[in-house]
């Protein structure tokens, strides 16, 4: 048997060369070996791959955060790690060996301690709580008191009817007659913005209006973008500012933590962002209606009336939901200071006669225009310290070069 193995005449396609540089003879059940690599007949070899031990993720370092994964791909064997989110086992075919922890799905992968998960790249909003988000109302429901909010979550979210503030200002029970009216406050299709009052186990969500700044929102624009692109703030109540004097032009901005921007004219929805806040002993009032501390009343929240902004008001909220569509296709953070800084840097752009109007409306120039705004959006913001350098290099790491704003709407 050996010698068939060994001999060149053997009728086998492999010659078994032996580990050692001398043959031993100390025993013959070291003829039986297993082999480092195998010798074809026609002289090729067959090395085993060096990264054999990383593919299968027995020497892997994932603690930098910055590996990915595909389905299927192998990341580590059970001995070595615990199997977390966005994985699964594959059974060993063989008692000695362990198990092998393999990815579910595309993202990174990130270690914490010895628990390998993964991090999918699209994801849905989780809501936490105390999270300020925008919200529109699918349904209607009096008998249980709440309306069906969606946040472009996995789950709906409620709003129970005892969580807004009534018009008038009272502040009692709600009764059955406040049932019948459920839909003058919120309807079907409606927009708002309001607060996360509690998660629960099972997935859903409540949330609250009782605060001057939350309410009803109209005469505005809605962009959505990626959750994940969007940076938590001290306040995500902005107010945008550019130019000075007779030049100075203003746009509200609500930054919705589950990636639904607004956009709106200033005075709009009436207040300012200091006079809203609570403790205030003078009267106040934004879109939540109009008091003194819990004394609220909201009469006019619950109004639909439109109010038609002016052309200029108009294009400058069209261009910072482009700029915000730019941001959101590059995957660069949607804070306060980015969308300040795309619009200065847009501005400055059209301002020093770079791209024409007319070469913007033909076409031609539109493409340079974005792809020059985008170029200097990032080494601003690479600059300024929000970015680093993989982040300004683009899409590459993460995959969102061709990302698609979600949805773009006036109301």
């Amino acid at each position: 048997m050996a010698s068939a193995a060994a001999g060149p005449s053997s009728s086998s396609m492999f010659q078994v060369i032996s580990s050692s540089a001398a043959p031993s003879t100390s025993s013959t059940s070291d003829a039986f070996r297993p082999a480092s690599h195998h010798v074809h007949l026609s002289g090729h070899s067959q090395y085993p791959d060096e990264d054999e031990d990383e593919e299968v993720g027995g020497d892997a370092d994932y603690s930098s955060g910055t590996k990915l994964a595909t389905p299927g791909q192998v990341l580590g064997s059970l001995s070595t790690y615990m199997r977390g989110h966005g994985t699964h086992l594959i059974p060993s075919t063989h008692p000695a060996q362990p198990s092998q922890i393999a990815s579910s799905l595309t993202g990174r992968v990130i270690l914490t301690n010895r628990l390998l998960s993964l991090q999918p790249f699209y994801t849905r909003y989780s809501p936490e709580t105390g999270d300020l988000v925008l919200g529109r109302v699918l349904s209607v429901l009096p008998g249980a008191r709440r309306w069906k909010i969606s946040l472009g979550a996995s789950s709906l979210s409620n709003l129970a009817l005892s969580a807004i503030n009534l018009p008038g200002g009272i502040q009692r029970r709600k009764v059955s007659s406040d049932e019948l009216q459920m839909r003058t406050f919120f309807k079907e299709g409606d927009l708002l913005v309001a607060e996360v009052q509690g998660v629960y186990n099972d997935g859903s969500t409540s949330l609250h209006t009782r605060s001057l700044r939350y309410g009803k929102l109209r005469n505005g624009r809605l962009v959505c973008v990626p959750s994940r692109l969007v940076r938590r703030g001290k306040s995500h109540f902005i107010r945008l500012k550019r130019g000075t004097g007779a030049a100075l032009e203003e746009v509200d901005m609500i930054l919705g933590l589950n990636g639904w921007v607004w956009l709106s004219a200033v005075g709009a929805m009436q207040g300012s962002e200091t006079s809203a806040s609570a403790g205030q002993g003078n009267e106040v009032e934004d879109r939540g209606g109009r008091g003194v501390g819990r004394d609220v009343d909201a009469g006019g929240t619950y109004s639909d009336q439109l109010k038609l902004p002016s052309p200029q008001i108009l294009s400058t909220l069209s261009m910072l939901a482009s700029l915000l569509a730019l941001l959101s296709s590059a995957y660069l953070p949607i804070s306060d200071q980015s969308v300040q800084l795309a619009w200065d840097v847009a501005s400055d752009l059209r301002e020093d006669g770079d791209v024409k109007d007319e070469d913007m409306e033909e076409g031609g120039g539109a493409d340079d225009y974005w792809s020059t705004v985008l170029r200097r959006i990032k080494e601003e913001l690479k600059r300024s310290g929000e970015i680093g350098h993989a982040a300004a290099a683009g899409a590459g790491l993460d995959g969102y070069g061709s990302r698609k704003m979600d949805e773009d709407e006036d109301y």
